[in-house]
């Protein structure tokens, strides 16, 4: 990886990191990268949480994060409503969360979205 530092006329934009040969840069703005800073102190200060979450309660985050109900996960895993409600439990008991909010930061910080 090759290291690229903005120059004054690049506006707030930061070129931060490309892959040598692969014409390929990532175009951060301060905001975003602000965002990226935020989202890796989350996942070092709540990976004990997430790791005591099972395959199948991660797979149901990720089915949340994408907009599906109780009834269509249940529908899509082949458990019941029950289950999944269940799962849903032991999820906000684990990682201790009250709002999808703050599901959905756990989602992002993961890399489950």
């Amino acid at each position: 990886m090759k290291e690229f530092y903005p120059s004054p006329s690049e506006h707030n934009y930061a070129f931060i990191y490309g892959v040598l040969g692969s014409h390929q840069a990532h175009l951060l703005t301060p905001q975003k990268l602000k965002r990226l800073q935020e989202q890796e102190a989350f996942k070092k200060a709540h990976l004990s949480k997430f790791r005591s979450l099972t395959n199948r309660e991660v797979e149901i985050i990720k089915l949340l994060v994408k907009g599906l109900n109780n009834p269509e996960i249940a529908e899509k895993l082949y458990i019941s409503r029950c289950t999944v409600e269940q799962h849903r439990k032991n999820i906000k008991r684990k990682l201790e969360v009250k709002a999808f909010s703050e599901l959905f930061h756990y989602a992002l910080a993961f890399d489950l979205i």
